[in-house]
């Protein structure tokens, strides 16, 4: 068997094209129906959507989602979280609620409004319980009455899975789905999904991945994006707290500006936001 790594499907490029291949339209189809309890013959006429949010104004934002998909009356967006900040689940839920509001734009009846899911795998654990899935609606704090089931946000503890399939813990049926994400190598993948015909043919599709130039090509580039802003960010985090002990954070912030660093990483290193530094320039 072979001891190859395989390419990490926490980056985006992966993920959408994992998820997005015909042929791994079963695999998708089960992992949602598990993670959601959906009945996996409502997904049966899953369609892919835009990724990119309309855009009402000049003055909306560019949004863009991992993946959207129609089936029937659900609406169900995936999104891969590779790394924490502060900020990223508002983001997310940005995104859903987005969603919503352009249904209702062109919806005649609230009642027929189709519900809408976020799928968030997270590579990180962010949440108290130590389980796979974590399920969030809109609810009353003391009565648990739930607001609208028109919302339902689900978080998969990507950290979690890795832990346990590592640590050769046993895992259920949702756990071992999960697992071809957080697999580093072909031997290990080939041995988890042994005898399921689903997770098989899966495996079978991201080892030929590995062949694919232009899917390498994209994956590195994205690979090597990455590297340039940590170390963008380590870089700004440094000179900010060299300089924070001499002056404030604002003159650090202006300091950053000067020297060409980009706006999300001054958010990052500083604490400030958006607003706040573009009154700095």
């Amino acid at each position: 068997m072979s001891t190859m790594k395989l390419l990490d499907p926490t980056y985006d490029y992966i993920f959408k094209t994992i998820m997005l291949d015909k042929e791994n339209e079963k695999y998708l189809k089960k992992l949602i129906s598990l993670i959601t309890n959906i009945d996996i013959n409502c997904l049966e006429n899953m369609h892919i959507e835009n990724i990119e949010h309309n855009i009402k104004n000049v003055k909306d934002k560019r949004l863009k989602s991992d993946i959207i998909i129609t089936a029937g009356k659900y609406i169900i967006n995936l999104e891969m979280n590779r790394d924490y900040y502060e900020g990223i689940i508002e983001k997310n839920s940005m995104y859903m609620h987005k969603i919503m509001a352009d249904q209702m734009m062109v919806g005649d009846k609230y009642k027929d409004i189709k519900t809408v899911i976020q799928i968030n795998f997270d590579n990180y654990s962010k949440f108290e319980g130590e389980k796979a899935v974590y399920r969030f609606v809109m609810q009353e704090e003391e009565t648990k009455e739930v607001l609208s089931k028109k919302f339902k946000e689900y978080h998969v503890d990507l950290a979690y899975i890795r832990k346990k399939c590592y640590d050769k813990e046993e895992t259920n049926l949702l756990e071992r789905y999960c697992m071809p994400l957080v697999i580093e190598k072909i031997e290990e993948l080939e041995e988890k999904v042994k005898g399921d015909e689903i997770l098989e043919s899966l495996a079978m599709k991201m080892t030929r991945l590995l062949e694919e130039e232009k899917i390498l090509g994209l994956y590195d580039a994205e690979k090597q994006e990455k590297m340039v802003k940590d170390a963008q960010i380590e870089y700004a985090t440094k000179i900010g707290k060299e300089e924070g002990k001499k002056i404030g954070i604002e003159e650090v912030a202006k300091n950053l500006l000067k020297k060409g660093i980009s706006m999300d990483i001054i958010i990052s290193s500083t604490g400030l936001n958006q607003k706040e530094i573009l009154k700095l320039k």
